[in-house]
């Protein structure tokens, strides 16, 4: 009997992940893939399969709630006296425990009385999707180590690849069951809602799921909503993108006796029906929802009826923050939405023609998963899913470049160790999307702005594509007006001019009147050729330089000459604006950023 490859498919992505009105079910649905992905994995590791993608140094790592996050796509190699289909059907019901596990968790924390049993039942049965490919690998005498020769595992694997796709494609049409007078899943609108009338009519019961009043969720949404985090109890939350956006605040209140008396007597008055407490440890000096820090949230909280037991805890919280505060020191809104995804993959993987170096490649993704978990935290953020070469997470807007530029350089360095074995010169790069934005948007439009930032740092900016890959890109978007974007490829330092930006504005060596004057001198020049205005253009920047003051006094020489050198034609001086534009809106998080800013 040959050997196989054998390669599976799970989800629903969309259902799992993307449908998500806040932090928790985009979290919680990228941790539940991965733990469904992860018992088919096990599953085939302990029935002899040979992992290949995933390839986990210990098996430990298989383990349900383990730190290893599985992608939805598993290859493994079977053995000869093994069936493979019989593997993939036992891995498919690994799968399928694993989830209703989840729904099972769901369904005793939101008790019987919250559900409609028959509808619950008829969903949870229906959810999970599973596709199953495999292909022979034919023996040889090649020098891998296993019997196939070293080109044949590339062309198994590509093939293999194809027959999934078209597995996949044939997707397996169920008989849509609607219900007439169910109100649809407010998630994405697919599914019936499974909660019972009794939630509308319910405070007690809404609060236990953790919905509003006109909020309806199908079973995938409950599961999400209300089943234990792992390693948490029910009095923790996954870290919303508030408590985010409010954390540079936050630590400069810390970082004052006062401040951290305040904030503590905050967090004595914080409930966990308006202030959940946070899962990460590195929010542990105020280990709450952020936003009862918000005057205009505090108002909202105020006039909820649900909240009539607490509306003198948020009464008081609202005096500390306006006499101990002021009504101008409050946390900026903005956070940063990052979204990483490595370059060239799927060329690097056609090039790899052996097991061994397939899982060396695996291994070194694993690594970069975990590193990544780490540099996240490192920079106060908290991660979202992190699959190998794909990374998104919510970070502060004051360390959102550290992060993204230690992601890069870990990512290229773990790939650069896993092509050279077999002696490859073009590594994999990870490029980055940083979209911030203003935390009360629908998260649905934040993450919207991460994936189109990740784009353009994929594309670059030249007609010939010279450029393209390997790129950062910086997207601020203000509440009611276009983003302002800029985008370089990282070897030419945008992080680190965005950083000197901001070492001018916030050490009050350049304006706000200076930046917005340099971006309406672009925008007087936007369309001029290089040939037209030659020499004039940095004599003519310069000029209205020496006129704008900062701190009382005329700019100072190196500060004018650092604006000016980089500048030859109008294509650097529209770039420098939009940087400089990009900096001033950062610098009102870093420093105090009312919520009108």
């Amino acid at each position: 009997m040959s050997k196989y490859l054998l390669a599976l498919s799970l989800g629903p992505v969309q259902e799992f992940i993307a449908a998500a009105r806040r932090t928790r079910d985009l979290w919680f649905g990228s941790y539940m893939l991965s733990e469904v992905s992860k018992a088919a994995a096990k599953f085939l590791r302990d029935n002899d399969a040979t992992l290949i993608f995933p390839a986990p140094g210990d098996d430990s790592l298989l383990a349900p709630d383990s730190e290893l996050l599985v992608a939805n796509h598993i290859l493994a190699e079977v053995l000869e006296n093994v069936d493979p289909a019989t593997l993939a059907k036992g891995a498919r019901n690994a799968a399928e425990m694993r989830w209703l596990e989840f729904a099972d968790a769901a369904r005793k924390a939101a008790g019987e009385s919250a559900i409609r049993q028959d509808i619950w039942d008829e969903q949870i049965r229906d959810v999970l999707e599973f596709y199953a490919a495999w292909a022979s690998l034919n023996p040889g005498a090649g020098n891998n180590g296993n019997g196939v020769q070293e080109d044949e595992y590339q062309k198994v694997r590509e093939r293999l690849e194809t027959i999934l796709a078209g597995r996949k494609a044939l997707r397996d049409f169920r008989q849509a069951r609607g219900r007439a007078g169910i109100p649809k899943s407010s998630l994405d609108g697919a599914r019936e809602s499974v909660l019972s009338d009794a939630v509308r009519n319910s405070p007690d019961l809404r609060r236990r799921i953790k919905v509003k009043r006109q909020e309806h969720l199908d079973s995938v949404g409950l599961v999400k909503r209300c089943a234990d985090l792992p390693k948490g109890g029910l009095d923790t939350e996954f870290v919303s993108v508030v408590r985010v956006a409010a954390d540079p605040w936050i630590r400069r209140k810390l970082a004052m006796p006062e401040g951290r008396r305040n904030l503590e007597e905050i967090g004595r008055l914080c409930h966990q029906d308006f202030a959940p407490r946070v899962k990460a440890d590195v929010y542990r000096d105020f280990p709450f929802d952020g936003t009862p820090l918000y005057l205009s949230r505090l108002a909202v909280l105020k006039k909820d009826e649900d909240l009539e037991p607490h509306r003198a805890a948020l009464t008081k919280i609202e005096d500390i923050l306006l006499k101990r505060f002021g009504r101008d020191d409050q946390p900026s809104p903005y956070f940063a939405v990052l979204k990483a995804d490595g370059d060239r993959m799927g060329a690097t993987l056609s090039g790899m023609q052996s097991q061994e170096a397939h899982r060396n490649f695996s291994r070194q993704l694993s690594e970069f998963a975990r590193d990544a978990r780490r540099i996240i935290e490192d920079h106060r953020g908290c991660l979202v899913y992190s699959g190998g070469d794909d990374v998104l997470a919510f970070i502060p807007v004051d360390l959102c470049l550290d992060a993204a530029r230690e992601l890069h350089d870990d990512f290229g360095q773990k790939m650069k160790a896993a092509t050279s074995q077999y002696g490859s010169d073009h590594a994999p790069t990870l490029s980055v999307g940083i979209a911030i934005g203003h935390c009360f948007e629908p998260l649905e439009d934040l993450l919207r702005a991460a994936r189109e930032a990740e784009h353009a740092a994929k594309a670059g900016t030249k007609h010939d594509k010279s450029d393209e890959r390997d790129g950062l890109a910086v997207h601020f978007s203000t509440r009611g007006a276009d983003a302002i974007r800029v985008r370089d490829r990282w070897d030419n330092e945008l992080d680190r001019r965005l950083g000197r930006w901001l070492d001018l504005l916030l050490s009050n060596r350049l304006s706000d009147r200076a930046v917005y004057d340099f971006y309406d001198l672009a925008r007087d020049y936007d369309g001029w050729s290089a040939d037209s205005i030659g020499e004039l253009l940095q004599k003519e920047v310069e000029r209205v330089l020496r006129r704008k003051r900062a701190g009382g006094s005329p700019l100072a020489e190196d500060v004018i000459e650092l604006l000016c050198k980089d500048i030859k034609e109008p294509n650097d001086l529209e770039r420098t604006a939009r940087e400089l534009l990009v900096a001033r809106h950062m610098s009102r998080v870093f420093g105090k950023g009312g919520e009108s800013r």
